[in-house]
Formats: structure tokens, sequence, C-alpha cells
């Protein structure tokens, strides 16, 4: 029996070994410039490995921006396969330090890459970064206000508020500094955000350039406001099927944004973002049925 303890444990050890040898000879290989990107299942087999992420750690420390790019890549694995909280956590922290960095297309990709995390993987310390972003000059400052609301950074909130309420911002940042508050629970920024989209039209535009944001907001009284919409099938928007011609109704776009957000949301959506169901109109009954239940929402807050 120990000898095949002792067998398994070597084996184990082997494997891990050919691991790390095999992610730096990827990352040494794309130093010179010979490699793409990785495939983010490359990463899967290193999820779970403390000494991974330090050998990733030292390729983004460097001055080349193929190896942060790529560096990125392996940090955002960690938030899809990885099971241990405190390598999910580095991993983040490492993303967010990234942030910083003067090429602007390796601070935009690693600010995005935390989308891929949950609220739960950023620890204080990196509440702060972001949170010290956000007060100085940073480049990406709507995608920096969406992650702070996600991750909930508390600390963050009067300077939302400021910006929400300041008329010399710039409009795309007041709008997402209201919903990320909204995501947050802020109820005044909740009633301005409602205030603002009573306003609006709903048409094809507003279902795929205003809806996905007040899906993120996972926020039960503006998602009344879309139920509103997806129950009243009379508001028709264009077809996303450039072949189809007649309209169909709006709350069909509506229903497959919020479907994953919502936990036991009747009709399932496959990984594009579309119904798994045959019979769409037989889907959708189902959706307002379920709508018209006296029931309390349950948000995925775990998803961006």
């Amino acid at each position: 029996m120990q000898r095949i303890i002792f067998f398994v444990s070597f084996f184990a050890h082997f494997l891990i070994f050919a691991q790390e040898e095999a992610l730096v000879n990827h990352f040494e290989v794309v130093k010179k410039g010979k490699a793409e990107s990785k495939p983010l299942a490359f990463y899967e087999g290193f999820a779970n490995n403390p000494t991974a992420i330090k050998i990733i750690e030292r390729y983004a420390a460097t001055d080349d921006s193929k190896l942060k790019l790529e560096a990125i890549n392996a940090f955002g694995a960690y938030g899809v396969y990885s099971t241990d909280k405190q390598l999910r956590s580095q991993a983040v922290a490492n993303l967010a330090l990234l942030g910083n960095s003067k090429d602007n297309s390796v601070s935009y990709k690693a600010i995005s890459m935390l989308k891929r995390f949950t609220p739960a993987d950023f620890a204080p310390e990196t509440k702060q970064l972001l949170d010290a972003y956000l007060r100085g000059d940073y480049p990406h400052r709507s995608l920096l206000i969406k992650i702070i609301g996600f991750a909930k950074v508390q600390q963050s909130t009067q300077a939302l508020e400021d910006i929400a309420l300041d008329n010399s911002s710039r409009n795309r940042e007041q709008w997402h500094a209201l919903v990320a508050l909204t995501r947050m629970g802020n109820q005044r920024a909740e009633a301005r955000l409602m205030e603002a989209v009573r306003k609006m039209e709903v048409n094809s535009d507003f279902i795929y350039d205003v809806v996905p944001d007040l899906a993120y907001t996972n926020n039960e009284v503006v998602y009344n406001f879309l139920f509103e919409i997806i129950t009243d099938q009379s508001i028709l928007c264009a077809s996303p099927n450039p072949n189809v011609s007649e309209k169909i109704p709006c709350g069909y776009g509506i229903a497959e944004q919020i479907a994953p957000r919502i936990v036991n949301f009747p009709v399932a959506v496959d990984a594009s973002g579309m119904f798994l169901a045959d019979d769409y109109q037989a889907a959708m009954d189902a959706i307002i049925d379920w709508i018209k239940e006296d029931k309390r929402l349950q948000f995925v807050d775990s998803k961006y």
C-alpha cells in the first residue's frame, strides 16, 4: 500500500512539474514574439496551482506588453476554473495592479478581465486600489465604474454620487455611475435611473443599448419595469434575424438578457444568450405567467 501511495504521489508531483514547465515554455515563446495567445482552456490545469500563479506574476511584472497581455489571459482563467479562494483573490489583485499600466491596451484588458470573477474575490486592498483609480484620472472610467458597482466597493459610493450628479461629467460616465450605484443598492440612484429610463422610447436601440446596463443592476425595481415591457406584447421591435422583416415583441430581447441573472427563471438560455426552446411563443407565455406570480426575486449576484 505504501508503495502505491508513493507512486501516486510521485506521479502527481511529476504532472505538476510538467505543467509548470509547459507554462514557462509558453511565456518564453511569447517573449520571443513567436506565439499567439493560448485559449482559456490551456490554463485550466494551472488554476489551483499556487506555484503557477507565481510564474505568471513574474512575467506580468516585466515591461513587455506582450507578456502582460498573456499574463492577463492566464489570471482570467482563475476566475473561470479555480476553486481556491486565495488564488482567485490573488489573481484579482494582480489584474487590478495591471489595470494601472501605462499601456492602455493592457490596462483596459486587465480591468475587463475582472468580470470573470465574483464580488467575493475582491479583497479589501483590491477595492481600495480600484477606489483610488476612480478618484484619479483613469482612462477607462466607465468600465471601472461598472466593475466597482459589481464588486460593491462601498468606499466609492460618494465618488460615484459626485459623478452621477456632476453636470460637467460626460453623459456616459453619469449613466454608468447611476447603474453602478443602483447595483450597490443606492435608492437615490435607483430613483434617478428609473426617472430617466421611463422617459426613453422602447425600441430596438433601447433593447440592445440600454437593457444590458439595466440587467446589470440586479435591482428589483428596475426588473419590474422590464417585466412591464415583457408582458406588453404590443411593444414591438425589429427582429434580430436580418432575414425576418416582421417585427416581434420587444420582450424577447429583454427576457434573454435577464434570464441568466435570475434564480429559477422559467426558461434557460444557451451560451450565446438564446432561449433553449423550440417554441419561442410558448417560452414567452411561460415567462409572462411566471412574472405574474407573487414572488421575491433572487439575483445571481456572482455574475457581472
